[in-house]
Order: structure tokens, then sequence, then C-alpha cells
């Protein structure tokens, strides 16, 4: 296996980083992210429409690191597959993969974006802080980005 850059390590962080901030401003199971558990297919949409934004929020904010960043990570394979599993389309139409599909999943990847520019100082907060053992979480991922766990 090839030694990691630095630079690599470094958009990794950015990436996981935009992940992580989205999926906890958009009560997201970051995990999982899988709608299991609500009541409604109109919830469950909802629910996996987030999952899709917060898998797009990897690679927006990658790119503020390193804008001419390539998806390597798979992201948009993961919101296309969501998107499948739970007919998070378009109103009106019926076809997974069409042109309409994939102009509705652009249109989430642009907020996905937008919500990355807005907590883009949460971000670099993550990638900046001080990493012990390869993680960060509970209190001291709260603290390096100001969100609470109660966070909107």
């Amino acid at each position: 296996m090839a030694k990691r850059t630095t630079e690599r390590l470094l958009a990794t962080r950015w990436h996981e980083a935009g992940h992580t901030v989205a999926a906890k401003v958009l009560k997201v199971d970051q995990v999982t992210c899988k709608p299991q558990g609500i009541a409604g297919k109109r919830e469950q949409r909802a629910a996996a429409r987030r999952c899709i934004i917060a898998t797009y929020a990897g690679m927006e904010a990658e790119k503020l690191f390193q804008p001419d960043a390539i998806d390597w990570h798979g992201d948009d394979e993961n919101a296309f597959e969501l998107s499948r599993q739970w007919a998070v389309i378009p109103r009106g139409s019926s076809v997974v993969g069409d042109d309409a599909h994939r102009k509705y999943l652009e249109k989430l990847r642009r907020e996905s974006r937008r919500l990355v520019y807005q907590y883009r100082l949460l971000i670099k907060g993550i990638v900046e802080a001080p990493v012990e053992n390869r993680k960060l979480k509970g209190p001291s991922a709260a603290k390096c980005t100001g969100l609470s766990s109660t966070h909107p």
C-alpha cells in the first residue's frame, strides 16, 4: 500500500469534516445514513434527502481546500444509490437516472455546497483540531466546531 502524502491526508480531513458538520447540522446518523425507524414515506424521503446532502458535503468541503479535487471517494455513487433506494426523485418523475433525476441530484449537491460554505469555519475548526488516536469525537468535536449536540 502506498504511503499517503501529507496533502492527501489533509484533503481527506477536509472531506470527512464536511460530512461530519453536514450530518450534525442536518441531524443525520452519519454512520448508517439510512432513514429507518421513521414513519411514513414522505418523512423517509425527507430523511434520505438530508443523507444525500450530507453525502455530497464531503467532496464540497474538500474542494474548499483543493478546488480541483476529483471525487475519488465515491460520494456521487453513494448519493445516487441513496436516491434510488429511497425514491428521492423530483416530483412528476418515476425514472431513476433520467435527466430530471440527475438535475435533481445536482440541485441537492448545490444545497450541500451552500451548507458547506455556510459552515466553512466550523469545518476548518475540525481540520485544524489536534487529533488523538486518529479520532475526533464527542465533546472534543463539539468544542472545536462550536456545534452543540442540540444544534439545529
